[in-house]
């Protein structure tokens, strides 16, 4: 599946690249920091996350629920949990099960509890302007718990979501791990600012390109479902 995003994503490259511009991001930099921590997770405990990233959902019955930053309260009726930012850690963290959730994050801020040590899988992303606070984090994670993801494709053991927000990256990972019904609560389907409009634009063209029907039921709300197993 991760490699079916990479296909669907290189056939959207130009749109991706317009958002990129839009977002104000520069290749190079974004790329340079990257390769500096490329290497610092083993690929065996890099490959160890995702696999129970996908087996977490597997288990689930490919049914995910996103939960992002603007959630009314906890997930309801899923059988996964994918948690888009740090902001939307303490909602999903209250209605977890034993089973641990995956967290999507870009590293910026404070979560009310460390992810590190309180079960989850950790996608953490590298941006041009967060070295030092991913450079923090990488030594307190488990072995097995922290997958690193980049805007651009770089050598090492690390992954390119295409997303650019935290929550476009967690839609996508939820897709991409094998997610039948990717319900998202609390993330914006309609951003007022224009680069963001134009990076969940992205998402939602990327989405079909895999397979899946939008289901909008609120501006906060909504779902895709998975209608072709190609």
């Amino acid at each position: 599946m991760l490699r079916r995003l990479s296909e669907a994503g290189a056939r959207l490259w130009g749109l991706y690249g317009l958002v990129e511009k839009r977002l104000g991001f520069s290749r190079l930099a974004e790329a340079s920091v990257a390769s500096n921590v490329a290497w610092s997770v083993p690929c065996s405990s890099a490959c160890a996350a995702a696999m129970r990233a996908k087996a977490l959902i597997e288990r689930a019955g490919g049914r995910v629920c996103v939960v992002g930053p603007l959630a009314g309260g906890p997930p309801r009726g899923c059988g996964a949990v994918v948690v888009a930012g740090e902001d939307a850690v303490e909602a999903a963290a209250a209605s977890r099960r034993p089973t641990p959730a995956i967290l999507v994050t870009d590293a910026d801020g404070a979560p009310p509890l460390d992810p590190h040590t309180a079960g989850f899988i950790v996608f953490m992303h590298i941006h041009a302007d967060n070295l030092h606070s991913v450079s923090q984090r990488i030594p307190r994670a488990q072995r097995g718990s922290l997958l690193l993801t980049s805007q651009v494709p770089v050598h090492g053991c690390i992954v390119s979501p295409f997303g650019f927000a935290d929550g476009d990256r967690a839609i996508l990972a939820a897709a991409a791990l094998g997610g039948a019904v990717v319900r998202v609560e609390g993330v914006d389907a309609e951003p007022a600012s224009e680069k963001f409009k134009a990076s969940m634009e992205y998402v939602k063209a990327l989405a079909r390109l895999l397979g899946y029907r939008l289901e909008v039921e609120s501006r906060y709300s909504f779902t895709l479902k998975r209608l072709t197993l190609n």
